[in-house]
């Protein structure tokens, strides 16, 4: 009697194992796999979260601290802050989230919020510390289906207790183009700005700067050398005494988080093959 042999194998080899998942995300190549830097640009944020299961820690500027873990493959946590540098310094706590709404191959999506804490610093009888809730929303146009060259656009605001006459409100555009596997070119135009309420009659404003530089990412390195240009402001005046920019260099590690499915299949498949 004659048996038929499993699909993609030869008579003495052992079977292929299955293609991987070809869904929006789920690609070993996607950029949530290939790149520690995945889910931020440079100072907005993309669409995107790590893999289920990963630590990270994250560094900018020396100054601020950041370390997250993904609860699944659509939410992420994080804490953010600074430690301790000088005496009777003001304090900045960040207790964040993220969320995955929508992981397709051409448009990505996703919300965020948190909690912001500062503290006024010094050892007299001064106010605070102020709090503040975070909220803000992403969308993500992919270039390629790994999404590895891609803008993001942001927009959120803050409701704080130390601002109750004016609305914080930001914005950015970033572009990331994947040059190699290692190496991407950023841009993006971002704004800061309030707008007044209330009986005050506060005027509203607003600070814009152009951001850009270079990341080098791996799957659990990465480094980003930027710099952020001021442009133009609507009320008062600024001096920027760097030609460039102001340096911002952000640095992550994170862990490879939970083995993707088949992912030990395929090694013992490898394995084999190798007899």
């Amino acid at each position: 009697m004659l048996h038929s042999s499993p699909a993609g194998a030869q008579d003495g080899e052992p079977p292929q194992p299955a293609p991987a998942s070809t869904a929006p995300g789920a690609s070993p190549d996607d950029v949530r796999f290939r790149d520690a830097h995945a889910d931020r640009v440079i100072l907005g944020s993309t669409a995107e979260t790590h893999p289920k299961g990963t630590f990270f820690f994250s560094d900018y500027e020396i100054l601020l601290l950041q370390f997250g873990y993904a609860l699944t493959d659509e939410l992420q946590v994080a804490i953010a802050g600074v430690p301790p540098i000088v005496k009777d310094q003001p304090y900045y706590f960040d207790f964040g989230l993220k969320l995955n709404l929508v992981r397709g191959d051409v448009f990505r999506a996703a919300v965020t919020g948190g909690l912001d804490v500062v503290t006024s610093g010094g050892s007299g009888n001064n106010s605070g510390p102020y709090y503040g809730g975070r909220f803000g929303a992403i969308g993500q146009f992919c270039f390629e289906k790994t999404c590895r060259s891609s803008v993001s656009i942001n927009a959120g605001t803050l409701l704080t207790s130390g601002a109750d006459q004016v609305l914080p409100v930001y914005g950015a555009a970033g572009f990331v183009g994947k040059v190699s596997p290692l190496v991407s070119l950023m841009a993006e135009p971002a704004m800061v700005g309030a707008l007044g309420t209330g009986s005050s009659n506060i005027t509203s404003g607003a600070f814009f700067a152009f951001d850009y530089g270079v990341r080098l990412s791996g799957k659990n390195f990465g480094v980003d050398i930027t710099f952020i240009e001021p442009v133009a402001a609507t009320t008062g005046t600024f001096n920027n005494p760097f030609i460039l920019g102001y340096p911002f260099v952000a640095f992550t590690y994170r862990t490879d988080g939970d083995a993707r499915p088949g992912a030990a299949s395929a090694a013992a498949a490898a394995a084999l093959r190798g007899f």
